[in-house]
């Protein structure tokens, strides 16, 4: 049986947890949809203005994906 205190840091741990494993899957999703754009040859800027991320932050998405 777990303490209040160890089932407190447990609890904690468990949100954090989701917490981080739901932005992470945010950004594969927006990541997914940067390689769509893409292949719809639309412009980095474009594609940056749309998901907010930087313009490296799709050029390196790009590289990733062999599409530059």
């Amino acid at each position: 049986m777990l303490s209040m205190d160890h089932y407190t840091y447990w609890k904690e741990g468990v949100a954090e947890g989701r917490a981080e494993g739901l932005a992470e899957g945010k950004t594969e999703g927006k990541a997914e949809v940067v390689v769509q754009m893409l292949r719809k040859q639309l412009s980095l800027e474009m594609i940056a203005e749309v998901t907010n991320f930087t313009v490296e932050e799709v050029t390196a998405i790009a590289r990733e994906h062999a599409l530059m």
